[in-house]
């Protein structure tokens, strides 16, 4: 995985750690627009 805040920093990160994540956000995760803020999904 590339980092966009430290250029040629790179890092490894599991697939299936990262599809756990996604689908915990896509959970809390409102359809409606405008969504939620990054601390409020975090809470969620």
């Amino acid at each position: 995985m590339l980092n966009f805040i430290s250029p040629g920093r790179t890092k490894r990160e599991s697939g299936a750690r990262r599809e756990a994540m996604r689908d915990a956000l896509l959970v809390v995760l409102p359809e409606a627009v405008p969504g939620l803020k990054v601390p409020d999904a975090k809470a969620a």
